[in-house]
C-alpha cells in the first residue's frame, strides 16, 4: 500500500481551510501543529484526516525533507476523542477526506521523510484501536 491510496490527488495545502491542524513550511521542513485546544488536541476524525493529508503532501514535495509535529496548548495530545468518532467530521475543514480509514500504525510506516515530534506538554492515551 502507498500513501496515494489515501489521497489519490494532492493539492497545495493553502487550497483548503484547516480546522484542527495548522501548517507552515520553513525552508525544507513542513511544520504541522495540532490545534484542537477545546478537546486537548485529542485525535478526532478531522484531526487525523488533516494530519494525514499534510504528511501525504510533504511526501509528494521533493523540497520537503523533514516534518515537525507540534501542538498548541498545555497538552500535546489527549489520546482519542471518542465523542468525535461518534459524530461527523468538523464542517470547518475543507481538506479532502481520505479514500480509506486512517489507522496510524499502518499509515506512519509508509512515510519516508523523518517525522520529529516536538512534545512540550502532556501526552495522554487510552485504549483505542
Amino acid at each position: 500500500m502507498s500513501l496515494q491510496a489515501y489521497f489519490p490527488q494532492i493539492e497545495p495545502l493553502e487550497t483548503f481551510q484547516w480546522a484542527q491542524v495548522g501548517w507552515q513550511v520553513e525552508a525544507d521542513t513542513l511544520v504541522l501543529t495540532l490545534r484542537n485546544l477545546a478537546r486537548r488536541n485529542a485525535l478526532s476524525p478531522t484531526l487525523l484526516n488533516e494530519l494525514a493529508y499534510g504528511l501525504t503532501w510533504a511526501e509528494s514535495q521533493p523540497a520537503v525533507r523533514f516534518v515537525r509535529l507540534r501542538a498548541e496548548g498545555e497538552v500535546f495530545c489527549a489520546g482519542a476523542d471518542l465523542q468525535a468518532f461518534a459524530g461527523q467530521t468538523d464542517p470547518n475543514s475543507t481538506v479532502p477526506l481520505a479514500a480509506q480509514p486512517i489507522v496510524l500504525h499502518t499509515f506512519f510506516p509508509l512515510l519516508t521523510r523523518p517525522l520529529v515530534a516536538e512534545v512540550t506538554g502532556d501526552v495522554l492515551a487510552g485504549g483505542f484501536c
